[in-house]
């Protein structure tokens, strides 16, 4: 089967987050489209197959399924499933911040660390500063065990440059990915919860992501106001 390697949210020719596409007429089973995706390498590759009216789709990275990848669908412009967010469990958060090497002082008291859904489920953490951002350094075997016992596809860290320009890092210990260079899916989820916030937003944020690991990508989403709806997420333009 012919895999095709795309590049989603680069920045003009450079950067981005490169994923597997395979489209056919039927998907293959799962255990060959797992096989396919270990194979491609990618943080996540999509599988897609016309049904009936519509398209079913699946992502899978180097080591498990995910339920939803904003950069794997390869769209101009990704809408994302309906947003929610509550409150982290003081627990969750220590063992994130043990995990990362931070101190509750290195968080930013204006964007709580929360859990936030946009098709998948991130932990955020927001950072007082670029530099701790930049320090991020983790064990993945311990990384990848705390997000596969509480459910989570990536833990987003995030740096508020201004309240419409964000830094972020991704990693994806629970797919066997050390960091992800772009992620449409956790980008749209954030816009929702910056949202349900009440945070300055004013109806869009851009985000840069991909930077402390050389791959410098560039993502935009859209924010309605309504609590819940979807976000929009593409990217940036030059």
């Amino acid at each position: 089967m012919d895999v095709l390697k795309i590049a989603a949210f680069s920045d003009g020719n450079t950067g981005g987050n490169p994923a597997g596409v395979l489209i056919g007429d039927i998907l293959p089973d799962a255990v060959e489209m797992q096989r396919l995706a270990a194979e491609v390498g990618f943080s996540e590759t999509a599988f897609a197959a016309p049904d009936g009216d519509n398209w079913r789709v699946r992502y899978f990275s180097p080591e498990t399924e995910v339920p939803f990848c904003g950069h794997a669908t390869i769209a101009a412009a990704l809408q994302s499933p309906p947003t929610r967010s509550k409150p982290a469990p003081p627990e969750l958060i220590a063992e994130a911040l043990a995990l990362f090497g931070y101190s509750p002082s290195d968080l930013d008291p204006a964007i709580p660390a929360a859990l936030i859904h946009g098709g998948a489920d991130h932990l955020v953490l927001a950072l007082k500063s670029r530099e701790a951002l930049a320090a991020m350094r983790y064990e993945l075997k311990a990384g990848q065990a705390l997000m596969r016992r509480d459910g989570l596809v990536t833990i987003l860290l995030a740096y508020a440059e201004t309240p419409r320009l964000f830094h972020t890092r991704n990693p994806f210990a629970s797919g066997g990915v050390y960091e992800d260079p772009a992620t449409g899916a956790s980008t749209a989820a954030f816009a929702g919860y910056l949202r349900d916030i009440g945070w300055p937003h004013g109806g869009a944020i851009d985000v840069v992501q991909g930077e402390d690991m050389g791959m410098r990508s560039r993502l935009h989403a859209d924010i309605a106001p309504e609590i819940g709806s979807s976000s929009g997420s593409q990217a940036q333009p030059e």
